[in-house]
């Protein structure tokens, strides 16, 4: 499955979310998210849906997610620092969202013979 936020509409962090999160993540399915900003599709004046930060919702339900381009694009509000916060790289944000491991796509273990 695919979300590119900014151009489908979607807030990653909305409630509106909940149930839709909860079939990938009870099917172990990836879902491929874009975040920062966004210039394939029209989706300009929806740009902060892209923060990365508003994918720990999602992420909170268990759902494991690609993070398209690694938010490389863009600036957006700090949300950790309040609705109002300073406006920063969209890249500044994506470590800080990626050290939150409970759902990133990780390789599996091998299992060595």
């Amino acid at each position: 499955m695919k979300w590119l936020p900014s151009a489908m509409g979607i807030d990653p962090s909305s409630p509106l979310c909940d149930r839709f999160c909860a079939a990938p993540a009870a099917q172990g399915l990836l879902l491929i998210s874009h975040a920062g900003e966004e210039k394939a599709v029209h989706g300009a004046a929806q740009q902060a849906s892209g923060n990365p930060l508003r994918l720990r919702r999602t992420l909170d339900h268990g759902v494991r997610v690609v993070v398209a381009h690694c938010s490389s694009l863009g600036d957006t509000v700090d949300l950790d620092r309040g609705p109002e916060g300073p406006i920063v790289p969209c890249f500044d944000l994506f470590p800080r969202t990626l050290g939150e491991t409970r759902g990133f796509f990780a390789p599996r273990e091998r299992k060595t013979a």
